[in-house]
């Protein structure tokens, strides 16, 4: 086989594997950014209501989460699943020592479902503060999943949102994004939420002092709202999901784009 033929193979062959990689990434999760405004009401008019419905005690951990800093309250018609911190606060330069920082967490929240019922997260708002110099910024970015109750995933994808604020910036946030797309979560069974964020600061050449947080100034305003839209389904343990698939264990999401 000559040089140049082998170099061809070679080609189609790196061609090819990437394209497979770009295809299984883009079936693997479901990536955008943020808006920088509150994008409305969400569309969940329309859920059922759901008898039996319970949430359990979540669990978390991350260096924006220690243990005692979180909760979270589901509304009686199980549309609106609010959280609240007290310590996702990230701060660099200034008295710090530091140029950058970063602070993530990991939620997971327990649903009790009965059968014939599925959940699609319609919606996401973030609130928090930030403040800025010329030259620095904030990133945030934050997501979910949905996994069997044992911790495999199911056949949904994982949800990835991201927004960078840059300086001179110092002001009250709100990030949203509305959900769209057939993730349920699996038909007619108990299922973990599984809820994960990054807050990153990076100060300016200078090392003036940047901070951003994700809190609610105002105490009107819940700091963290996810949207939930339940609907009937197959039923059983077995049945199809709203979208018609089966509820069979996917491939294991990648981890976040964001970094640490």
């Amino acid at each position: 086989m000559s040089g140049l033929r082998r170099l061809l193979l070679f080609c189609s062959f790196l061609f090819a594997s990437l394209v497979v990689n770009v295809a299984s990434a883009q079936l693997a999760d479901n990536s955008g950014n943020f808006s920088n405004y509150d994008e409305g009401a969400p569309p969940n008019t329309d859920s059922d209501s759901v008898p039996g419905l319970q949430m359990q005690t979540p669990s978390y951990s991350g260096t924006g989460c220690p243990q005692g800093s979180v909760s979270a309250t589901l509304s009686p018609d199980g549309t609106s699943l609010s959280l609240l911190f007290d310590a996702y606060v990230t701060e660099a330069g200034g008295t710090t020592g530091q140029l950058r920082a970063a602070k993530n967490c990991q939620i997971n929240i327990p649903f009790t479902v009965p059968p014939g019922y599925a959940v699609q997260v319609v919606k996401m708002d973030y609130r928090g503060f930030v403040a800025v110099p010329s030259g620095a910024r904030s990133t945030f970015g934050a997501g979910f999943r949905f996994l069997e109750i044992n911790g495999r995933s199911t056949n949904s994808r994982r949800v990835l949102r991201a927004s960078v604020m840059t300086g001179p910036r110092q002001e009250n946030f709100v990030l949203s994004s509305i959900v769209r797309g057939p993730e349920f979560s699996p038909c007619g069974r108990s299922f973990v939420l599984a809820a994960e964020s990054m807050l990153n600061v990076q100060s300016n050449r200078a090392g003036e002092g940047a901070v951003s947080t994700i809190d609610s100034l105002d105490a009107t305003e819940t700091p963290v709202i996810y949207s939930l839209r339940w609907k009937r389904c197959g039923g059983g343990q077995q049945g199809p999901g709203p979208d018609g698939r089966p509820p069979h264990p996917g491939p294991r999401p990648p981890r976040p784009r964001w970094g640490r």
